[in-house]
């Protein structure tokens, strides 16, 4: 049955692929078109008090924007800065004029969540980055133009550093330095969605001030990404993720908190594996690696797409989950949903992602500069 599917599946991409070729050139021309009115100074972005570096990528999937904000971050906070992160909060029940801001891992409401409760806003990404960096203002909304004015008169705090997570397109804000990800393990595609996997034109890699490539298996630049580098005269950093400690969620605790336990506590329990990230197969894949063990070896696995909830999917066995002893997922899974989690008999263990990336190099990536 399901060879018949992916053959059906593959037949109609076949069929309709002249149709898809049409639609992503006709993408890529409306993003070109509006990047022009940028670059020539018709449309003008709203410059913030303070300076701002961008974290984003050129192809859709995940890159790890998210742990390297939380480094840069964490690298501006440790220098005496005041850091607030500028994130869209993709799939976090906020509709397209509501907003909210999120300090040591506390919701509090921005902009048109009259009636609603916050408990309906679920926040993944932003609370896991509010909750590693403490001290730092998250604020969530689609406009974030006009989210980071209403932040700033409600709260009336100034701000040296913005971060503005997942924003190499969004060109609404000025900002002083462009960190561009690339995975390090797939070519940059060279058509948009939904042919290929790119955002706008790979021309745009021009407005670049640094490119990161990630999952690097070494410092040294890849003769892939080496062409890249050459091709548009920018610095380049190749960076690895470490995936090497686990978290032990305390389920008793009010506020979040974690203990990190290692190999040996999971030895003799039935672990199962959830997550709804890009790259699910990579994730259940690592989480075997740092195990020990073979992704057969799981008593029980369930993945979703990216930014879904578990409560709300039919397709999750409970009763499996009622019979295992630990739980393993993502941080930024557990954030979407804690009373997911919280609600199940098995322990929740989170697998931490963190980036290699030292203070020097940020240090040289966050100059501002002139003219």
């Amino acid at each position: 049955m399901f060879r018949e599917l992916h053959l059906f599946a593959k037949f109609l991409y076949i069929l309709l692929f002249p149709v898809l070729v049409l639609l992503s050139l006709l993408y890529s021309l409306i993003t070109s078109f509006r990047n022009l009115l940028f670059d020539l100074g018709v449309k003008k972005p709203k410059v913030l008090d303070g300076k701002v570096v961008s974290i984003g990528n050129l192809d859709i999937g995940g890159t790890g924007k998210t742990p390297v904000t939380i480094r840069v971050g964490e690298y501006l906070l440790s220098q005496g800065y005041s850091v607030s992160v500028l994130t869209r909060g993709y799939r976090s029940g906020l509709g397209s004029d509501e907003g909210i801001w999120i300090k040591d891992g506390s919701i509090h409401p921005l902009s048109g969540l009259e009636g609603r409760k916050l408990s309906e806003i679920y926040p993944d990404e932003p609370r896991l980055i509010s909750l590693s960096l403490a001290g730092c203002w998250v604020v969530v909304g689609a406009n974030r133009v006009r989210m980071a004015d209403l932040f700033l008169k409600q709260t009336g705090v100034k701000i040296d550093w913005w971060i503005l997570d997942d924003g190499f397109q969004h060109r609404g804000i000025h900002r002083d330095v462009d960190m561009v990800l690339i995975d390090s393990k797939r070519s940059v595609s060279s058509w948009c969605i939904p042919v290929g996997r790119s955002r706008e034109n790979v021309r745009g890699l021009r407005r670049a001030s640094v490119f990161l490539f990630t999952r690097a298996s070494s410092n040294k630049l890849s003769l892939k990404n080496k062409k890249i580098t050459d091709r548009f005269s920018k610095p380049s950093y190749s960076v690895e993720f470490k995936t090497n400690k686990f978290l032990l969620v305390d389920r008793l605790e009010d506020r979040f908190s974690t203990k990190e336990v290692d190999v040996s506590f999971f030895k003799g329990k039935k672990i199962s594996v959830v997550s709804a990230i890009s790259k699910n197969d990579l994730f259940v894949e690592e989480v075997a690696r740092v195990l020990g063990i073979s992704k057969n070896d799981f008593f029980y696995s369930f993945f979703l797409r990216d930014h879904s909830r578990f409560n709300a999917s039919l397709g999750l066995d409970t009763r499996k989950l009622d019979e295992t002893d630990l739980v393993i997922t993502t941080g930024k899974d557990y954030f979407r949903d804690p009373s997911f989690f919280r609600g199940l008999q098995a322990s929740t263990v989170i697998l931490s992602l963190e980036v290699v990336l030292s203070d020097s190099q940020i240090s040289k990536i966050l100059v501002k500069k002139e003219g």
